[in-house]
């Protein structure tokens, strides 16, 4: 991979043409590898950020991956790239059981029945949930949600992750294991998140939005943190 693994140029997003900007002018650079915290408070516009990276709001300004402009020409190829985790589970699950769900993305990608099965086992098992594979979604607790669309986001073997709040739901133990789990991962993160103790676990670097703007971008999680209690 050349150039950084995902990089915004000026991005600006509005949901109505007349509204203030959700997201204003961002720019920043994600070198290939990198663990990224994407922080700030309720409405600061890190949901909005990461779906504009995955083409699901529309955004002035450029948004690239390695070198490769993100355009409705180059979105599907794009999105092969990435885990992507929604906040709310529900928006990202899709058949009644969970096997099948998490199966889906291979599936989608021509691999066989029988080993994309397999491979969904040993992704529910990696985050400490085999024993759901056939249950149905309906059934499951919010945070056995999360896992389940997790485990989707990871199946593939992504090359850049990207996770709206992968840690909300969890108890301290399945936070544990889940830092654990995706610091075994190569791939490239940014993680946006609330919770500062689970970010600084896992990544080296953060950036905090205000307002839909960029308020600091460095390695120091106790910066970020005063600045929240100010």
């Amino acid at each position: 991979m050349s150039g950084p693994a995902l990089e915004f140029r000026q991005v600006t997003v509005r949901y109505e043409p007349d509204d203030s900007p959700a997201i204003a002018a961002v720019s920043f650079a994600i070198g290939p590898g990198e663990r990224v915290a994407l922080v700030g408070l309720n409405g600061s516009g890190k949901t909005t950020l990461l779906a504009a990276a995955v083409g699901l709001v529309p955004h002035d300004g450029e948004i690239r991956f390695a070198e490769e402009r993100l355009t409705r020409g180059s979105l599907a190829a794009v999105r092969e790239r990435i885990g992507f985790l929604f906040n709310v589970p529900e928006d990202q699950l899709l058949f009644p059981r969970v096997l099948d769900d998490v199966a889906f993305g291979l599936r989608r990608r021509g691999v066989p029945a029988p080993e994309a099965a397999e491979r969904a086992r040993k992704a529910l098992d990696a985050l400490g949930i085999e024993r759901l594979a056939d249950s149905p979604l309906h059934h499951l607790s919010h945070g056995q949600k999360q896992r389940v669309a997790l485990a989707g986001a990871l199946v593939t073997g992504p090359s850049l992750l990207l996770l709206d709040e992968p840690s909300a739901g969890l108890d301290p133990p399945g936070k544990r294991a889940l830092a654990a789990l995706l610091d075994r991962l190569d791939a490239t993160m940014i993680l946006a998140t609330h919770d500062l103790d689970f970010a600084a676990s896992l990544c080296t670097r953060f950036l905090m939005l205000v307002e839909g703007r960029i308020a600091f971008d460095g390695k120091d999680a106790a910066e970020v943190k005063r600045r929240w209690e100010l």
